[in-house]
């Protein structure tokens, strides 16, 4: 369990557990002035419910295709003060048709494409079930002309992932570069798609720990409004 200043969060053994890069991009995202978010794989609700945190206008739909995921995500809105604006629902984000529906899509989205998974989490990491391509493709039709793609992945899929947005006519308008430590390799970022070309590209690197391991101000400032210990 999870305990931040305005809600918490259960966890089960049977649905992939909050990390790092689901807190980072919960508190990142740049959703506003969005009133309809998607959260593609919801998980234990966590993005979403930092996102309605953050955005106290927007009204959060979180899909997942796993019932022991929608199940845990639904209590843990219940039990936040931001439930009438949060829902999970049960289904495959490749069967959905959402068409100019939502003023936003985040997803934490699964980014290994070979390679050893547990049972538990094979399809949480893996694109067994959603591939970065389909995920960009479904999201380009839900998405209004106004609407925004936010991620976050390894920095060895952002080549891959700009291309395939570039088929769907969706841009680059923000990367924020993150590093565990001051002189570690990014090896994680945060992106954003906008159809519209009308905008300042924005491009930040975030470091998370300082070299002895405390945190730094920028990670304590991004995360002050959750950690009860900041």
């Amino acid at each position: 369990m999870f305990t931040f200043k305005q809600f918490i969060v259960q966890q089960s053994k049977n649905v992939f557990p909050v990390t790092t890069d689901a807190l980072l991009l919960g508190a990142s995202a740049q959703l506003g002035p969005a009133k309809k978010a998607l959260e593609v794989g919801a998980g234990t609700g966590i993005i979403s419910i930092m996102s309605a945190q953050r955005f106290p206008e927007v009204n959060i739909t979180a899909l997942d295709i796993y019932p022991q995921a929608v199940n845990l995500a639904t209590r843990n809105f219940s039990k936040s003060p931001f439930a009438p604006r949060l829902n999970a629902l049960l289904k495959d984000y490749r069967k959905c048709d959402f068409h100019n529906r939502f003023d936003a899509v985040i997803s934490n989205p699964p980014y290994f494409e070979t390679g050893w998974a547990s049972k538990t989490h094979e399809n949480a990491k893996h694109q067994l079930s959603l591939t970065q391509d389909v995920l960009i493709a479904k999201s380009a039709l839900a998405l209004k002309p106004e609407g925004k793609l936010h991620l976050i992945l390894p920095v060895s899929n952002v080549k891959k992932v700009h291309s395939i947005c570039a088929e769907f006519n969706l841009h680059n308008s923000r990367i924020v570069k993150i590093q565990s430590y001051p002189d570690s390799p990014v090896k994680r970022v945060i992106l954003e798609y906008r159809f519209n070309r009308n905008f300042q590209f924005e491009e930040t690197t975030f470091t998370i720990r300082l070299k002895n391991g405390d945190f730094t101000r920028e990670y304590e400032q991004l995360m002050k409004a959750f950690h009860p210990f900041l």
